[in-house]
């Protein structure tokens, strides 16, 4: 049985961009996912106004990333929002859902 409280460390958001803080059509948003112990599975996350961001690795990890390419059509004129899900440890502890 594992009590540890796990934890969803950090998480860090850049662009392809020149200027790593902004983003436009085309460009590829990424967000750096770290937790303090191997997940059981990788995360939901959802970027901008995508609900399912490509994650790899598919697997166990401690380290994720997330990629989406911000689309005109879709994606809102506004600061970047994520969300993150699914966060969960092999001995079934969960973190709650993670916005911002």
């Amino acid at each position: 049985m594992n009590n540890t409280n796990l934890n969803q460390n950090k998480n860090f958001v850049a662009s392809n961009n020149d200027v790593t803080t902004l983003a436009k059509n085309g460009d590829v948003v990424t967000l750096s996912i770290s937790a303090n112990e191997a997940l059981f599975q990788a995360p939901t996350v959802g970027i901008a106004a995508n609900t399912s961001a490509t994650v790899n690795p598919t697997t166990s990890s401690t380290s994720y990333s997330a990629t989406h390419t911000m689309d005109q059509s879709s994606d809102p004129q506004t600061a970047v929002t994520f969300s993150i899900a699914g966060i969960k440890d092999f001995a079934g502890n969960v973190v709650s859902t993670v916005t911002a």
